[in-house]
């Protein structure tokens, strides 16, 4: 009496399990916001990700892990300027860290510097961008973060993300923020 219903049953059948699969394939972790003097910056979510595919312009690029053992894991973070006129921003290597459960630390991976050209797009490519970079080349610009969001066009606020190569079986602890102020991270258990 009912055979229409049945193939739309399967199919939310399969959405849901295959939406389960998705959520239990990447590990999501997040941080409270943590102040600085100047800053207010959180950890949104991270992922593990086998690569990151990005384009610009008419070229596109490949990141991957340089050893088959270790994975991405991509740090979406949100950094406010929270009473400073204006914060001068470079991030780079140096400015940023991810430790892990044993302690040991990672410096993030250089989105234009650590990547590679490829030949074509892929349907993934763009889903991790904006990225949080600036070191200063042409690619990545210091950044001017005034206090006042709109001021001169400029933004008070920086929500992107940053990439650390690391073994597969790696459990996030912290992320040490080191641009404009120190800013200690920590994963809330889970």
């Amino acid at each position: 009496m009912f055979p229409p219903l049945r193939p739309l049953l399967l199919i939310i059948s399969l959405a849901t399990v295959l939406l389960a699969m998705a959520a239990c394939s990447s590990t999501s972790a997040a941080t409270e916001w943590t102040f600085g003097d100047s800053l207010a910056i959180r950890t949104k979510e991270t992922r593990f990700v086998p690569e990151v595919r990005y384009s610009i312009g008419d070229k596109h690029y490949l990141i991957k892990p340089s050893q088959d053992d270790r994975a991405i894991l991509a740090a979406h973070l949100e950094v406010f300027n929270r009473q400073a006129n204006v914060v001068y921003l470079s991030i780079n290597k140096n400015t940023l860290r991810l430790a892990d459960q044993n302690f040991f630390e990672y410096q993030p991976l250089d989105p234009f510097k650590d990547s590679q050209e490829v030949d074509k797009a892929t349907p993934r490519e763009n889903t991790l961008i904006p990225f949080i970079w600036a070191d200063g080349s042409e690619l990545a610009p210091a950044i001017n973060m005034p206090a006042k969001c709109g001021q001169n066009n400029e933004n008070c606020q920086l929500v992107g993300w940053v990439f650390f190569e690391v073994p597969k079986s790696i459990k996030p602890t912290q992320i040490v923020w080191e641009a404009a102020d120190t800013i200690y991270m920590y994963f809330t258990a889970g």
